[in-house]
């Protein structure tokens, strides 16, 4: 029987302000649960000076587009940004060092995007269902951090995710490395079928198993393509709100700290 998940008994140990976390202690926090909130993480002033560059660059699109990317952070910025500004303190880079142990890891994307409130924002990104970021990116280990731009997660959507240490995911999702099923789109056929609506997730793991934070600008949720998660919009939330995700990948699909067993075919980049 499938452990059932109470998140809110999470806080605690997972939600810290910066100055709370030690590099170690954000590593162990984040390979049990497979993520982690930090508070007061990314400089204010790199936010400001990045979300400004975002507004400009989505002002340019000359067709729909959900998506910003560090390559028009900088265009529109005159090469001064990218967006990994961000993420750029002694806390996060000597846990990214502390992740990737023994592999070469390298930037990977920054990523902008919008999403809709209940009301207005229709040519924003609708919020996004349940998934792993491994559907859709590659299989190597992808440590995100997540920044919004605006309060979010009473007023505005927030995120919401599954704590989990990441083999205890792959597992309930069925990843092994071998395909399951042919003709999916992107690496769904690695994956299982079903299991990723909110009702099967409650059923696994109970009522209680979403960890969704209320978000200020500057705090920082940390996770990776390994954890299940989606946007969180209630009726209530009726106004938009914009996010960076930065993400770094490493060389292999495991990090160290943590080892799951994985079965023979499996995806060893």
């Amino acid at each position: 029987m499938t452990p059932k998940i109470d998140a809110g008994s999470l806080v605690p140990t997972v939600d810290r302000r910066a100055e709370d976390w030690s590099a170690e202690e954000l590593h162990r926090t984040f390979i049990r649960y497979g993520c982690a909130i930090v508070r007061r993480a990314a400089p204010i002033q790199a936010l400001q000076e990045i979300e400004a560059a975002i507004l400009v660059a989505y002002s340019q699109k000359t067709e729909p587009g959900f998506h910003v990317y560090d390559s028009d952070i900088a265009e529109a910025s005159g090469g001064r940004l990218t967006g990994y500004e961000a993420v750029d303190t002694p806390l996060l880079r000597a846990f990214l060092a502390l992740v990737y142990e023994g592999q070469v890891y390298r930037r990977d994307s920054v990523t902008a995007r919008r999403i809709q409130g209940v009301e207005g924002n229709e040519a924003w990104q609708r919020p996004l269902g349940l998934h792993l970021d491994s559907h859709f990116h590659s299989f190597q280990f992808t440590v995100n951090f997540w920044i919004p731009f605006q309060e979010c997660g009473l007023e505005a959507p927030g995120l919401q995710l599954l704590p989990l240490a990441y083999p205890e995911t792959r597992r309930y999702c069925g990843y092994t490395g071998a395909i399951h099923r042919e003709g999916e789109k992107s690496n769904r056929g690695y994956f299982r079928t079903d299991y990723f609506d909110r009702d099967a997730i409650i059923k696994n793991f109970g009522e209680k198993a979403f960890l969704r934070p209320v978000m200020k600008p500057g705090d920082v949720v940390v996770s990776s393509n390994w954890i299940l998660h989606g946007s969180y919009r209630t009726p209530q939330m009726r106004n938009g709100r914009t996010n960076i995700e930065v993400r770094f990948i490493g060389d292999n699909i495991d990090v160290s700290g943590l080892r799951p067993e994985v079965s023979e075919g499996a995806v060893e980049a």
